[in-house]
């Protein structure tokens, strides 16, 4: 009788997430597989209030990081499957490093279903000044006179970052030397310090980077809204587009209904104007929303595109 009671009792969260009561309605999880003070964190502390009061219940932010990800998607995956606990995704989590486990490995992602696709995040390619170059074609130019010679520092092999500068490298014909980093702060700090010549990164880095390094290209599909003047890659390379991607996820089993009641309230809290200009202007990304099946296409797209990739350039873990 307990079970039968918990299980109508969770059928019914969707209408207790209708606002009609706090008190109804479980508390909502959304898990962040990452440190404090990234972009997934970031994103994930500015729509967990908004979102409990458009659903009506408390939230709280629970970081889970290690393994690039991979724990936080285990415990996401293995939460009740009644839509109470969400976990932010990378495509780094799901288009990358399912390419890289060991023979064996789980491939948590398989374990949890789309909810939507929250934002796209633009990759910065900087520069130390005292480089000397200012924008792409210099800094190719340079790399071809230096080959192995110049450094860039970007997160680890299974990571957008470093598979965008990767992809770069392939189509500029450069040979660049990768100096790994945990995330962007450290590599920040060692661009700024001279340590390195290139770092890749997120907006996020512009508080402390603006005006102490040289931004010379965005790895997106169109220019950074917050750095209009910097070119993207593609207007050298055609057809380049390396956005780092953040979705949401919730266990698998999860029943559509209460999917779409999600994925509905997301939505509202991503595509309210203010939400949507404070997510831009603290370097969260640019909004994205949609209904879990174009998420779901999208994963699936974004695996197949990075699983030829990988092979092509031979990237191991």
């Amino acid at each position: 009788m307990k079970r039968r009671h918990w299980f109508v009792g969770t059928a019914a969260m969707g209408l207790a997430w209708s606002g009609t009561s706090r008190s109804q309605g479980k508390p909502l999880r959304i898990v962040v597989p990452y440190p404090p003070g990234g972009s997934a964190d970031l994103l994930a502390r500015l729509i967990a209030k908004p979102l409990g009061d458009v659903l009506g219940v408390s939230t709280v932010v629970d970081n889970r990081p290690g393994a690039n990800g991979a724990i936080g998607a285990r415990d996401a995956a293995q939460s009740p499957p009644d839509g109470s606990t969400l976990v932010i995704v990378t495509d780094g989590m799901y288009s990358i490093l399912p390419h890289m486990l060991p023979p064996g490995g789980k491939d948590h992602i398989r374990d949890l279903a789309p909810v939507t696709h929250l934002m796209e995040t633009p990759l910065i390619i900087a520069v130390r000044p005292d480089l000397g170059v200012a924008d792409l074609p210099e800094l190719v130019r340079l790399a071809k006179a230096r080959p192995e010679q110049l450094t860039f520092a970007a997160n680890n092999t299974s990571s957008t970052h470093f598979i965008a500068f990767e992809t770069l490298k392939k189509q500029a014909g450069i040979r660049v030397r990768h100096i790994p980093y945990s995330g962007s702060g450290p590599a920040l700090l060692a661009l700024l310090g001279g340590q390195v010549d290139i770092m890749v990164g997120t907006a996020q880095m512009k508080p402390q980077a603006d005006g102490k390094v040289v931004y010379i290209a965005v790895t997106s599909r169109r220019r950074y809204p917050l750095l209009p003047q910097v070119p993207t890659v593609g207007e050298t390379y055609p057809g380049f587009d390396q956005p780092a991607a953040l979705g949401l996820m919730t266990a698998r089993g999860t029943p559509p209904e209460v999917i779409a009641r999600l994925g509905s309230a997301i939505n509202k809290v991503l595509h309210d104007p203010a939400n949507a200009r404070s997510l831009m202007e603290t370097g969260a990304g640019v909004v994205t929303g949609g209904e879990a099946a174009e998420f779901g296409a999208l994963i699936e797209r974004q695996r197949a595109a990075r699983a030829d990739l990988i092979k092509e350039l031979n990237i191991k873990a």
